[in-house]
């Protein structure tokens, strides 16, 4: 039972992680270096692909924060064969020299009625010995014109190991 109720802990708090913009700990795991994007002092304009969306980004770093704004593309495979996304998540991890995982922040939580472009705008506080970020995401597309008909598929990228 006490298993049970530490789950069930960890994914309440994972859920409202997701919902808004909080720094969390993830444990240590390591993000592989070609996953990487090295964050350094000043602003800098960004774009980032996956499988199933890009993002185009600015971020300023100024010491232990970064201030970053982006838009979120969704690729045609997601556009072409689903017309809703439900619970989609994009955050950034935080990564020290050596690959670790120093925290998660999360930068958007959605629910759409379409797949056009998704903005976020967020301040991320950076913990000690940050140098590089990489972004993580989840979400369920769906089809039909609500959130109960057509088929469905959960996409995501979690490059932490």
């Amino acid at each position: 039972m006490r298993g049970m109720k530490s789950l069930l802990a960890t994914a309440v708090v994972l859920l409202l992680a997701g919902c808004q913009n909080v720094t969390f700990y993830t444990g240590g795991g390591h993000v592989a270096e070609e996953e990487r994007t090295a964050l350094v002092e000043g602003e800098h304009n960004g774009s980032w692909q996956a499988r199933d969306l890009s993002v185009k980004y600015h971020y300023a770093r100024k010491q232990d924060q970064m201030h970053i704004d982006g838009t979120i593309y969704f690729a045609d495979l997601l556009r072409d064969n689903f017309t809703l996304v439900h619970d989609f998540h994009l955050a950034v991890i935080l990564i020290d020299a050596q690959g670790k995982v120093l925290g998660t922040h999360g930068l958007i939580g959605s629910s759409r009625d379409d797949l056009t472009p998704l903005s976020f705008k967020t301040r991320v506080p950076l913990p000690p010995n940050t140098v590089s970020m990489a972004f993580s995401y989840q979400g369920t597309a769906l089809g039909g014109g609500d959130h109960e008909g057509g088929g469905s598929a959960y996409f995501w990228k979690y490059p932490v190991r």
